[in-house]
């Protein structure tokens, strides 16, 4: 990272007061049209700035700024600041949103108080600390994330969907951290940014970006529309990725009873508690005499990913309850079987 001090703001409000007279003294006064008729005279200052934030989609809220973008840790929430163009400082009108930066905002997670500026209000933003030329991507944890479903459905798809076009050369920053979280998905945050996640409320710099998106463009459940997508990116591009995170063969890889084994393996998700099957034992004897070699997985949410992940590439059929355990149909090479 390389720092350095911003422009004084003595100067962007001279900057700024400049370019607004000097669109005022290259008004047009009047004239007159092909009739000889006078005609109203026509302005040449920009138009309003667009709203940086959408609240409007039922799933998540979502900001994205380019220009002058700047990260501030607070007790409470933490914020982001934006400062428009010099040329729209003038003609911009001071907004604030509070934003739930997950894929899912009905949700308690930590906000984001993202706060755009104009010429009266520019004093508010805090000094950068840190400039930086590449993007930066804001989105939080908690909420449902200590589920195995949710964490991928909530956080890891839709992250993908907003960070991957980045191709790695992105920051991503945390509200509502946790290290249990950022350990156990490490491979996927890490192939997504080539940077440490930042713990946005802990941070104690003032970063500042050209551009910086604020939440999660999640579009379903565990699922991606590719038309809203950037790229078309589809949910076959993210087990496309997820299985490169995790170090797995590329997905049409010759599935695991036609690539040496003698029987088909047949992995089966056995739960502790709720959803569980009542006669596990009787269920894996079938199986087994049907001619399938079975592998039992029983969740824990210590289970190591990368254990996870290979376990699941190495079985021909996924079978479990309706649970969180059925997230594993990502790491299931293409012609698999999985069902509930």
């Amino acid at each position: 990272m390389n720092g350095h001090a911003q422009p004084p703001l003595a100067n962007m409000i001279a900057e700024s007061r400049v370019s607004t007279v000097q669109a005022q003294e290259e008004e047009a006064t009047s004239s007159k049209n092909f009739t000889g008729e006078e005609i109203a005279p026509v302005s040449v200052l920009p138009p309003p700035l667009k709203p940086i934030c959408d609240l409007s989609d039922r799933r998540y809220d979502g900001c994205e700024m380019w220009g002058d973008a700047r990260t501030a840790s607070g007790a409470n929430r933490s914020s982001v600041y934006f400062i428009p163009p010099p040329s729209q400082l003038a003609t911009t009108a001071v907004a604030t949103w509070s934003i739930r930066s997950q894929s899912r905002k009905i949700v308690g997670v930590r906000e984001v108080i993202v706060r755009s500026l104009n010429l009266s209000s520019l004093r508010e933003a805090p000094n950068c600390t840190v400039r930086r030329s590449l993007p930066a991507v804001v989105f939080a944890l908690g909420g449902l994330t200590f589920n195995y479903w949710h964490a991928f459905s909530d956080v890891l798809v839709p992250l993908f969907t907003t960070a991957r076009a980045f191709c790695g050369e992105v920051e991503l920053f945390a509200t509502g951290a946790q290290g249990w979280f950022l350990n156990k998905y490490g491979r996927v945050l890490g192939a997504l940014s080539r940077y440490a996640v930042v713990d946005l409320d802990a941070d104690g710099e003032v970063r500042c970006y050209p551009h910086l998106i604020v939440g999660l463009r999640g579009h379903r459940d565990f699922d991606i529309d590719s038309a809203r997508a950037p790229n078309g990116y589809d949910m076959l591009a993210f087990r496309i990725f997820v299985r490169a995170a995790y170090s797995l063969p590329p997905p049409t890889a010759a599935l695991p009873c036609r690539s040496g084994g003698t029987k088909p393996r047949f992995m089966i998700i056995l739960r502790g508690a709720t959803r569980r099957f009542v006669n596990a034992d009787a269920v894996v004897s079938a199986i087994e005499r049907a001619g399938f070699q079975v592998v039992r997985m029983e969740p824990t949410s210590t289970a190591g990913m990368d254990a996870v992940a290979r376990e699941v590439d190495a079985c021909d059929v996924l079978v479990g309850a309706h649970g969180a355990g059925l997230t594993n149909m990502v790491f299931l090479r293409t012609g698999a079987w999985w069902c509930r």
